[in-house]
């Protein structure tokens, strides 16, 4: 794992019970790229909290294990982690969409060619998922937006 994780801390502790749901599932490289979307929205949420009280990025972890359940592959689990960093963080499109370029570079370099154009399909999800949470937000009762 390249990433650090507290399991003192609430956010790492559910990720961390996701993390090895995944690794029963999906191959080691595949769990690091998911690591690294993780980090990246952790950072990207910091500061930010649930009106429970919660850290923010509990949502997208509870989303990824949703997916995960379901038996969903990682770049679902990809889109669902960094699904609502537009619209609830100073990132933009254009960053998230880097960070798939990057983790897109960083799979060549560790996956089967084949795999490499699977980011491209979690690219591909993550604007669609942007485009239906623009349309159906507004019509949705605000319990179930935030």
């Amino acid at each position: 794992m390249n990433i650090r994780l507290d399991a003192g801390n609430s956010a790492d502790k559910e990720y961390i019970k996701l993390r090895e749901a995944l690794e029963k599932s999906l191959e080691p490289r595949e769990v690091e790229e998911i690591d690294r979307a993780y980090a990246w929205a952790r950072d990207a949420h910091e500061g930010q909290l649930r009106f429970s009280g919660q850290p923010y990025i509990i949502h997208p972890i509870a989303v990824s294990k949703i997916l995960a359940d379901y038996g969903m592959d990682k770049d679902s689990i990809i889109a669902a982690m960094l699904h609502d960093i537009v619209e609830d963080t100073d990132a933009t499109t254009e960053d998230v969409l880097l960070l798939l370029t990057d983790l897109q570079n960083w799979a060549r370099c560790h996956l089967k060619p084949k795999r490499n154009s699977r980011l491209k399909m979690c690219a591909k999800c993550f604007l669609q998922c942007r485009r239906i949470s623009a349309l159906s937000s507004s019509s949705l009762p605000t319990e179930f937006i935030t």
